[in-house]
């Protein structure tokens, strides 16, 4: 049973976890020990998704049209 300090919410599950049974996911978040042993790979994908998009949230907008032009040039060439 968890008890005592809460680490944080895990990244794949979105429970509370406790100090008691956390690890760290190949990120370095704080997850919970049943989810790092479980993960699958949509887990992870979704994290990768997630981990993504806060570094793109992060860029200036003239940075994403950029990034935006990239993707189409590669869905004309047939690589998307």
């Amino acid at each position: 049973m968890a008890s005592g300090i809460i680490m944080g919410d895990c990244p794949y599950c979105d429970e509370l976890v406790w100090e008691d049974s956390w690890t760290l996911d190949r990120f370095d978040r704080v997850c919970c020990v049943k989810c790092r042993t479980k993960a699958g790979k949509k887990a992870a994908m979704e994290l990768k998704i997630k981990v993504m998009m806060e570094a793109l949230e992060k860029l200036s907008p003239e940075s994403l049209i950029a990034t935006e032009a990239l993707f189409k040039v590669k869905e004309i060439d047939g690589e998307g």
